[in-house]
């Protein structure tokens, strides 16, 4: 693994950790603060689904890759089919706050998915910007 790839990497495990820290942190002291009687008791592990999920992600990723944009998407496929997944055997398995669970999980998954795009987005645009210079 080169300079480049470890720079690129370690950007994105301080952004993701970032983004972790602030939605559960300031999203558990938003909604205990504001509305406590829709703090869901799993909410601490909402953000480490999607932290650990962005690990892996970022462990598979091969920056010389040709194939990143089916890495991506597959990756993004697969967040989806657990993240429904999840939120079917909570609602099936568990009496109480069945809609905060999945409304505030759906709200994690959004502001994870709008990270990871923007991230992404940025990193092809140097990307080609790089190599149209080098041409």
């Amino acid at each position: 693994m080169n300079n480049e790839d470890r720079k690129f990497k370690r950007n994105y495990i301080i952004g993701l950790t970032a983004v972790a820290l602030l939605t559960g942190w300031g999203g558990a002291a938003l909604i205990k603060g504001c509305l406590p009687a829709h703090y869901v008791e799993w909410f601490p592990f909402m953000p480490l689904f999607f932290y650990i999920w962005g690990l892996i992600f970022i462990a598979l990723f091969r920056r010389e890759s040709r194939r990143f944009a089916w890495l991506f998407l597959g990756m993004k496929v697969a967040k989806m089919l657990l993240f429904v997944l999840i939120c079917g055997l909570y609602i099936a398995l568990s009496d109480t706050q069945k809609t905060d669970f999945v409304v505030t999980f759906l709200i994690l998954y959004i502001i994870f998915m709008i990270f990871e795009t923007v991230f992404f987005w940025y990193y092809e645009k140097k990307r080609k910007n790089k190599k149209n210079e080098d041409e």
